[in-house]
């Protein structure tokens, strides 16, 4: 008789027991589909023309304008001015084709020489 009770005691503690720790809900998806890691649109490039062809396109970003007042003087297209604002107000037009720039050491003095070629739209 007491075999029997140890035995019923034991088989309902495994049964509390897988109740008690198990999943009481099963997930309907336990990894995330492919819509929820995906990248966004913008951040996937992926283009090929139709005749085979491959285009590239760099972007590279230079401020010319964080150097301190009176240290740089621009030549734009030959042109040699010290007024930012000025630089500013032609280059940052729409349509600016910008061909090169360069950006040269400091002198003694403490000033540089940077010169932008471009082409009027």
């Amino acid at each position: 008789m007491k075999s029997y009770l140890l035995l019923i005691c034991v088989f309902t503690l495994i049964l509390l027991n897988h109740t008690g720790f198990g999943q009481s809900q099963k997930l309907k998806e336990p990894f995330p589909s492919y819509a929820q890691i995906k990248p966004q649109k913008a951040d996937i490039f992926d283009y090929a023309s139709p005749n085979g062809t491959v285009i590239m396109v760099e972007k590279k970003v230079i401020n010319l304008f964080d150097y301190p007042k009176g240290t740089v003087t621009y030549i734009l297209n030959g042109k040699t001015t010290t007024d930012v604002n000025y630089v500013k107000q032609v280059l940052s037009g729409k349509g600016k084709d910008i061909e090169s720039v360069s950006v040269g050491k400091p002198d003694q003095m403490g000033k540089r020489v940077i010169e932008v070629k471009y082409n009027l739209p």
